[in-house]
């Protein structure tokens, strides 16, 4: 008898424990309705906020277009800057990671991996979490650099890392979605697809959303992994979604933009792209939605605003050049970057011109609109604040 109820007290423990553990572990809830408005201000992330949604709580520069300060780096920058209190972080070809102060574009630190970092870093609680081409995916710490942990993939890591409570979660070229403990780097889960994964995740309400180069976009509980919807499209879905107001928006290599609902999977409408399609991928861009309307842009040198509720065609501006760069939507106006170097600040109503300033080469980079500037890599080897 005695044994017997020393094992029954265990067992209760162990049952408490697990449940302390999940309830520390386990995320918030996000509601996307509720979302709408506030989390525009989190540069912390690539596009703005867990949703993808690409729209900052704030006003870009409107007048005429200078540079506040740049910052050269050894190499080509196609990651995107995100900004946290008096710090902005992001990637360079040359391998390194970089922190640069807010206001000056000075360095604070450096942190040198075995391979380009081209996907942009996440910023929470004061950790750096960020994938490199050497495989490996990264939580620094943001005031120095230094490496809390390192999780290593089988592939490339491409895709910008969403955090939710106590979640990270990538996609890796070896076809796999990560989630991971962000405060010990362990697996909680991932998942095997059947094409490489560069798109960057969404969260929302507890659930993953991410394309894959198997051409379908995937829905899974954040917490445990289990399939939600796919839906599937005729070609590689290399961009990332955005999910805002029960829509997922996600464009594919077939040359459809797609509004599907959050909740099912199920199309309410999709935009074919039938202009010439220049260079390949097309698809590259994500879209920035706010205020009724969806910017992207493609291959085929035009960024376009589209009706969210039909997927109507509002505007459409021909930048001249492929558009591999996300619109960022701050105040009245979008920008954006092209292939040519070019960055764009355009009239979010009607698409017509605001100011536009030329760098020295391919502008992948996606904006981040704070302090009334636009930050944006430039494959010129420079960091930009523009005014």
């Amino acid at each position: 008898m005695r044994y017997r109820l020393i094992f029954v007290l265990r067992c209760v423990i162990c049952l408490l424990v697990w449940f302390v553990d999940m309830g520390c572990q386990q995320s918030n809830p996000i509601d996307s309705d509720a979302l709408d408005g506030v989390m525009g201000a989190r540069e912390t992330l690539f596009r703005a906020d867990v949703r993808n949604s690409g729209v900052y709580d704030t006003s870009g520069p409107v007048g005429d277009a200078s540079v506040d300060w740049s910052f050269a780096t050894e190499a080509g920058i196609f990651s995107s800057p995100t900004v946290a209190g008096d710090q902005i972080f992001f990637g360079s070809d040359d391998g390194y990671v970089y922190a640069l102060q807010r206001e000056s574009g000075a360095l604070l630190w450096r942190f040198k991996t075995r391979g380009e970092v081209q996907g942009s870093p996440a910023y929470e609680s004061g950790v750096v979490y960020v994938g490199s081409r050497d495989e490996f995916f990264y939580a620094l710490d943001a005031l120095t650099g230094q490496v809390l942990w390192q999780f290593e993939t089988a592939g490339e890591v491409f895709s910008s890392p969403a955090i939710d409570g106590n979640w990270v979660a990538f996609g890796s070229h070896d076809g796999h979605i990560y989630v991971l403990n962000r405060q010990t780097g362990q697996v909680r889960w991932r998942y095997q697809t059947e094409g490489f994964v560069f798109s960057s995740p969404a969260i929302v309400g507890g659930v993953i959303f991410f394309g894959s180069a198997d051409g379908y976009v995937y829905a899974m509980n954040l917490t445990n992994g289990v399939g939600v919807w796919r839906f599937k499209t005729d070609h590689e879905v290399l961009g990332s979604p955005a999910v805002v107001n029960g829509t997922v928006y996600i464009g594919s290599e077939d040359l459809n933009f797609y509004a599907l609902d959050q909740y099912t999977g199920v199309e309410k409408w999709r935009f074919k792209v039938t202009d010439r399609i220049f260079v390949f991928p097309a698809m590259f861009s994500s879209a920035a939605v706010g205020n009724g309307v969806l910017y992207f842009g493609c291959g085929s040198h035009f960024l376009y605003a589209l009706d969210v509720q039909n997927g109507h065609l509002k505007w459409q501006y021909d930048s001249g050049s492929r558009i591999s760069s996300s619109p960022g939507l701050a105040g009245n106006a979008v920008y954006f970057g092209t292939d040519a170097g070019d960055v764009f600040a355009l009239d979010s109503n009607g698409g017509k011109v605001v100011w536009h300033y030329k760098t020295g080469d391919g502008v992948l980079s996606s904006p981040a609109i704070v302090d009334n500037r636009v930050l944006v890599g430039s494959f010129d080897r420079h960091l930009y604040a523009i005014k």
